[in-house]
């Protein structure tokens, strides 16, 4: 990288450090002076000139992208942060909705709203019921599994001990699952 002469000057130019006042209290400097902060600007400017368009045009995109293998312990961490991002707009719509219709179940139209909801979404609504209990299940299932990790000694930490507690992670969500979808519909 070449920094032009003029500016390599002002980045050995000496100040005082610490400066004699805080920075906040100090008054702007001359542009003929040397404030404290100017070899950070010229650096700044040196590389906004050097990265022309034409250069990050033709700059190669890190290949770790497409040769990447997603491990499973990974990808149940993306899957816990997902389903706690589903039940926290989940339980925000369900506040919502009980407060609007606690204080409008007097008024004819929003009555009729709940009423076709029930009969005639009640599919959608059930599938939403599932999702929001996948999510729940999921959720809890790696959270027990973090605590186990927590709390127990660093033997259940190597790799195949922590891939056995994703695939048993896996197995237990989907058998509560099960069983709440035969209890709904039992």
């Amino acid at each position: 990288m070449h920094i032009p002469r003029h500016e390599r000057s002002q980045l050995s130019a000496s100040y005082v450090f610490p400066p004699p006042f805080p920075s906040w209290r100090c008054k702007k400097a001359a542009s003929h002076e040397l404030s404290m902060f100017t070899p950070l600007r010229a650096l700044r400017r040196t590389l906004r000139q050097a990265t022309t368009e034409k250069e990050s045009m033709y700059r190669p995109l890190s290949p770790h992208i497409s040769i990447y293998k997603p491990q499973i312990s990974s990808t149940f961490s993306v899957f816990h942060r997902a389903t706690g991002i589903i039940l926290t707009l989940g339980l925000l719509f369900l506040i919502f909705s009980l407060k609007f219709f606690i204080y409008h179940v007097t008024y004819y139209p929003i009555y009729l709203i709940g009423y076709y909801s029930n009969t005639y979404l009640a599919w959608i609504l059930i599938g939403i019921l599932f999702v929001l209990a996948q999510s729940f299940f999921w959720h809890m299932s790696g959270g027990m599994r973090h605590l186990m990790w927590d709390f127990s000694s660093e033997k259940y930490l190597t790799k195949d001990k922590i891939d056995k507690s994703a695939y048993f992670l896996l197995g237990m969500a989907v058998f509560v699952l099960v069983i709440f979808a035969a209890w709904v519909f039992a």
